[in-house]
C-alpha cells in the first residue's frame, strides 16, 4: 500500500513538473515572437536558438533572459553566421560583418567575439576534406560536432552565467539541458545537410552526406549519428526538461524521415540507371 502511494505521488510530481516546464516554454515562445520581425537575428532558426537558451535560463533561474542579453545573443548569432559563410566560401556581406563587429564592441563583447574568431580559425585549420574513404569520414563527424559544441559554448557564456569559457565548455557536455540542446542542434545539422546536399557537393563542403566518397556509406553514417543524437535516456526522467525532450523527439523524427527518403531516392536513381539500356546500333 505504501509503495502504491509512493508511486502515485511520484507520478503526480512528474506530471506537475512537466506541466510547469511546458508553461515556462510557452512563455519563452511568446517572448521570442517579436524577434521574428526584428532586424537581428537574421533567420527564424536563430530566433529559435535564442528561445531555447531563454528556456534553459528560465528553467534554471525561474526568470527569463534580460532584453540586453537577448539582443547580445542576436548580434552574436548573426556574427557567427557571417563568419561561417566566409569560412565556407559562400556569399556574405563584408560591410555587414564589420557592422556586427562594431555592434559587439559597443556591447562590450569585442573580446568575446575575438576569442570566438580565434577558436573558429583553429578548428578550420583541421577542416576535413569532403568525399574521403570510410576510415577518414569519421573526421567529418567530429569536425561538425566540434563546431556545434564551440558555438553552444560561447552562447552559454553569453547567456547562462556559467563562469569562464572553460567551465562553459565542460557544461555543454556535462549539463543535461545543454546536452539536449547539443543533440537538437546536431539533428538540425543533419536536416540542413540533407536539404543542402547539392550545394555541398558543388562546393565540396564537408558534411554528413559528403563525408564519404560513397553516398551509401555517408547515409549509413548519418543514420547512425541521428540515432545516437536521438537517444536521451540519461535525461528522460528529468521532468523539467520535458520541453527540450519533446523538441529533440520532433527534430529526430524529422531527420530520420529525411534520411530514409534520401536513401530511397538514391536507390531509385541507381535502379533506373541499371535498368536503362543503350540502343543497339543498326536496330
Amino acid at each position: 500500500m505504501t509503495s502504491l502511494r509512493s508511486e502515485s505521488s511520484s507520478t503526480d510530481f512528474k506530471v506537475r513538473t512537466r506541466l510547469s516546464s511546458s508553461w515556462v516554454a510557452f512563455r519563452c515562445i511568446l517572448r521570442g515572437l517579436p524577434l521574428f520581425f526584428a532586424a537581428n537575428p537574421g533567420t527564424p532558426l536563430r530566433v529559435l536558438c535564442i528561445i531555447a537558451f531563454d528556456l534553459v535560463f528560465s528553467l534554471r533561474n525561474a526568470r527569463g533572459l534580460s532584453k540586453r542579453c537577448i539582443s547580445n545573443l542576436a548580434l552574436f548569432l548573426d556574427f557567427g553566421a557571417c563568419l561561417n559563410a566566409a569560412m565556407d566560401g559562400k556569399r556574405f556581406c563584408p560591410a555587414e560583418f564589420r557592422k556586427l563587429q562594431g555592434s559587439l564592441e559597443n556591447a562590450r563583447l569585442g573580446h568575446t567575439a575575438n576569442d570566438y574568431l580565434r577558436s573558429i580559425q583553429q578548428l578550420e585549420l583541421k577542416r576535413p576534406v569532403a568525399f574521403r574513404d570510410h576510415l577518414q569520414s569519421e573526421d567529418t563527424l567530429r569536425y561538425r560536432e566540434n563546431i556545434v559544441g564551440l558555438n553552444l559554448t560561447f552562447l552559454a557564456l553569453l547567456s547562462l552565467e556559467c563562469g569562464s569559457l572553460e567551465q562553459c565548455l565542460k557544461a555543454t557536455h556535462a549539463d543535461h539541458d545543454l546536452s539536449l540542446l547539443f543533440r537538437i542542434v546536431m539533428q538540425c545539422q543533419i536536416i540542413d545537410d540533407v536539404f543542402d546536399y547539392s550545394k555541398d557537393v558543388r562546393q565540396r563542403l564537408p558534411g554528413f552526406l559528403t563525408a564519404s566518397a560513397r553516398l551509401g556509406e555517408s547515409f549509413d553514417m548519418t543514420w547512425n549519428a541521428a540515432r545516437r543524437y536521438a537517444s536521451g535516456h540519461s535525461c528522460s526522467r528529468i521532468g523539467s526538461l520535458f520541453p527540450l525532450q519533446t523538441a529533440l523527439f520532433i527534430v529526430s523524427v524529422t531527420a530520420k524521415t529525411l534520411i530514409i527518403l534520401g536513401r530511397w531516392r538514391q536507390r531509385s536513381q541507381i535502379a533506373k540507371m541499371n535498368s536503362y539500356e543503350l540502343p543497339v546500333p543498326g536496330t
